[in-house]
């Protein structure tokens, strides 16, 4: 693994555990936990080691399933129509991955 996959993992892995710790530590409902996580959402695949990459995907299309329809972006318009259960399941798939990456990081440094 090349230095700078290394510290882009490294990254990632830190902006997962941060969204973790907000959802941990934060007051309200989780969809409302799940807007005040921002750094998250700048995230994108190539930051994920292929092996990891469609679980990622899977959370993007949880949280971009209804287009935008205001100017708050389709994230955030998404999580005001989501479910409880859906943001609950939203969380659970980002432990998951927090967990995979740091067992791949394990792997291969």
């Amino acid at each position: 693994m090349t230095i700078k996959k290394e510290l882009i993992f490294i990254n990632t892995k830190s902006v997962l555990f941060d969204a973790i710790f907000h959802l941990a530590t934060e007051e309200g409902d989780l969809r409302a936990r799940l807007k005040n996580i921002d750094a998250i959402y700048s995230l994108e695949c190539k930051h994920f080691p292929n092996e990891l990459q469609y679980k990622w995907k899977n959370i993007e299309k949880l949280l971009e399933k209804y287009p935008s329809d205001n100017e708050i972006g389709s994230i955030k318009s998404n999580l005001n129509r989501m479910k409880n259960k859906t943001a609950s399941k939203i969380a659970i798939m980002i432990v998951e991955l927090y967990r995979d990456i740091s067992n791949f990081q394990d792997e291969n440094i």
